[in-house]
């Protein structure tokens, strides 16, 4: 007999309505420990979350309209995931990131606490964003690349695969980061 799968859910989650899942949704007054799936206190989700198993949703986390989160993914008290974005698979997204609106993360990614993507970016496969980093609109970050702490990338940059920026860069509008 197959075990069914239990998101639980705070019951001080506002939007609790609007979560997809596919097993069974669990209100709960605490969070159980060592539980693998859970939206944890004062999260607020608007319409249409669609998440898989294995989703640890931390305290204060916003998610707005049309969220689309593979598996495996975890993310960090205080975020923001705006309007319209689709995360994949294995992707950590820790404590304070802003992420904009009709932004795609791409499978194997971390983002670290207080970076910001801007909307309309494109985020590859298998990518470390540092600590207080800022993706600009439209950039697309190839795959296999670190983005190192304290960067600014402007909008409308094309930063190719397998790169990797160094802590405090700050890399200007409509560049493009080729490997050498």
């Amino acid at each position: 007999m197959r075990k069914e799968i239990v998101l639980y859910v705070h019951y001080s989650v506002n939007g609790i309505e609007n979560i997809n899942f596919p097993g069974e949704i669990k209100v709960v007054n605490k969070i159980p420990k060592n539980t693998k799936n859970f939206i944890n206190k004062n999260c607020k989700i608007k319409e249409s979350l669609q998440i898989q198993k294995f989703t640890q949703i931390g305290e204060n986390v916003k998610i707005l309209n049309n969220v689309k989160i593979g598996s495996n993914f975890s993310i960090g008290h205080g975020s923001l995931i705006s309007n319209d974005t689709i995360i994949g698979n294995s992707v950590t997204i820790k404590e304070m990131v802003n992420i904009q609106n009709n932004v795609i993360i791409e499978d194997n990614t971390t983002i670290n606490k207080s970076a910001t993507i801007g909307q309309r970016s494109k985020i590859g496969n298998n990518i470390t964003i540092g600590e207080i980093t800022y993706i600009g609109d439209q950039v697309k970050v190839g795959k296999n690349c670190i983005i190192g702490n304290d960067c600014i990338i402007e909008n409308d940059t094309i930063i190719e695969d397998n790169i990797t920026i160094e802590n405090d860069e700050n890399i200007r509008s409509c560049s493009i980061i080729l490997k050498r």
